[in-house]
Formats: C-alpha cells, sequence, structure tokens
C-alpha cells in the first residue's frame, strides 16, 4: 500500500455512512411519494387517452357521410328552411321550421277557446300551410295553449303574479306562446307555463316538476336519446323503448323510436369512441 492511498482510508467510515443515509433517504421518499407518482401517471395515461378518443372521434365524424333528407344532402335542405323561415315566420301561429329526420317540420301554436277546449279544425290560414317546399316533403307540428289575457303578467319573487296594461319600464318583456311576461332582468323569474293544457290531466307546473325530478334517470338509461315534455307525456326518444316505464309518477311516458339513421349513427358513434389506441 502506498502512502497515498493510506491517507485516504480514514475517510472511508464517512462515506459509506452518507451513502447508507442517501439510499435510505431516497427509499423513505420513494415509499412515501410512490403513490401519488403513480396516481398522477394513471391520471396522465387516461388523460392521454381520452384525447386520442377524442381526436379519433372528431376524425371520424367529419369522413361520415351525412344523412340525406328525402334524397337531398342535409346543407342544401337547411339553406331551403333559411330561404323561407322568415316568410313562413310572418304566418300567425307559426313558431318555428326545422329539419328533422327525412324531412322539414313547421312548428305552429293554436289557441284554444277559454275552456282549453281545443279547435275541431285548424285556422284557414294554417290549413294552408305548405306540404312541401322545394320538393322536401313537410309535417306540421301543432301545441295547443290557452288564449293569452290583455296586457302583460308581471313576475315578482317568491312565485306571485300581477297584471298590468304595459311593462314597467325597469322591467324586461318577453312573449311566450303570444303570452306576454314582465321580469326584473337583474333577478329574473322563471316563465310559468299559465298558457300550457292540463298534461295526461296533471297541471302543467306540477308535470314540469315531475319532468325535472326525473329527467336524469331517464337519461341515464341505455339508448335514450332525449327526453322532454310532449303534449300527453313526458317524451322519450329511446332506441330501447321495451326498457321504459309507461309513467313516471302518474304522469305517461309518450316513447318514440329512434329513427333507423340515427340508430345507425349512433352505434357508428360509439364504435369510435370505444376504439383502444
Amino acid at each position: 500500500m502506498t502512502q497515498e492511498e493510506g491517507a485516504h482510508l480514514p475517510f472511508m467510515p464517512i462515506i459509506k455512512k452518507t451513502a447508507f443515509v442517501l439510499c435510505g433517504l431516497i427509499l423513505v421518499l420513494t415509499i412515501r411519494f410512490f403513490p401519488t407518482l403513480l396516481t398522477e401517471l394513471k391520471q396522465s395515461l387516461h388523460t392521454n387517452l381520452f384525447r386520442y378518443r377524442m381526436r379519433e372521434l372528431d376524425r371520424a365524424l367529419q369522413n361520415r357521410p351525412i344523412p340525406r333528407v328525402a334524397g337531398v344532402s342535409r346543407e342544401v335542405v337547411e339553406k331551403i328552411v333559411k330561404r323561407h323561415e322568415s316568410e313562413l315566420k310572418k304566418i300567425p301561429g307559426v313558431e318555428g321550421i326545422f329539419v328533422a329526420g327525412d324531412k322539414i317540420i313547421i312548428h305552429i301554436r293554436v289557441y284554444t277557446d277559454n275552456k282549453g277546449q281545443k279547435l275541431e279544425y285548424l285556422p284557414a290560414h294554417l290549413q294552408a300551410l305548405p306540404q312541401t317546399i322545394e320538393g322536401i316533403p313537410v309535417t306540421v307540428s301543432s301545441l295547443s295553449v290557452y288564449p293569452p289575457p290583455p296586457g302583460v303578467i308581471i313576475l315578482k319573487p317568491k312565485g306571485k303574479r300581477e297584471r298590468a296594461k304595459t311593462c314597467p319600464a325597469n322591467l324586461y318583456e318577453t312573449n311566450l306562446h303570444g303570452w306576454r311576461f314582465c321580469f326584473d332582468p337583474v333577478h329574473p323569474e322563471p316563465i310559468p307555463g299559465l298558457m300550457m293544457l292540463p298534461i295526461a290531466g296533471i297541471p302543467p307546473e306540477q308535470a314540469y316538476k315531475i319532468l325535472d325530478r326525473n329527467r336524469n334517470r331517464l337519461m341515464a338509461l341505455p339508448g335514450i336519446e332525449s327526453v322532454g315534455m310532449g303534449a300527453n307525456g313526458i317524451y322519450v326518444t329511446a332506441a330501447h323503448p321495451s326498457i321504459l316505464p309507461k309513467e313516471v309518477e302518474g304522469l305517461r311516458l309518450e316513447v318514440h323510436p329512434v329513427s333507423k339513421v340515427e340508430k345507425r349513427e349512433a352505434r357508428y358513434t360509439a364504435n369510435i369512441a370505444l376504439t383502444a389506441p
């Protein structure tokens, strides 16, 4: 052993102790933070996987064939609707026009008498609505409501209402199915369904509360496309109508099967979304 090598020997125990302490510290830090690091790694992997699937879904949706309406591309039919929308809305009672499935829908509002009795026949100007628009078939969808009272209805806090000839200057006026309502734009009150007829024998406000309580539960069922309020009950569009109950809290369900085109698109989208990288 040389004199130089012997001079370093006294430092060997210190180096060993330092190495032992460092190893112990690394072990403690690993045990302490490894679960957190593992969780963050899993979250990162899930996030990247989700982003990948969303990119694949976006590409697939951009490249998928757009359903045609009566043999015409949907884009062309949408332009047809835009060309005729303003003119049709000038007709009293016409509230909307849109494309749905393989046809154009014209949505109209029809007033009952003061007792809520529906008209036996539509007014002549609504009977004259076109059956086709530039060769595209048209279906008229109607909603019967009570006729509006004269003046406006002022909506106040805690569900209080007051009738007036005109809206006060500090309130905002809105129109729903021909009924005029005034409300505070800073603290708006919900528009009540005073114009709506009883739905399956249930007052409309109560029926809408039933819908609100059950909407999420119905939407969670497999194959449900949409849930809303129809003229005779809760309106549900479903791919599997047999799984639905006949009524909810005494309010019947109007179940409408999803069209073949919508079913095909739903299956296609689901397959893309579940594709692993």
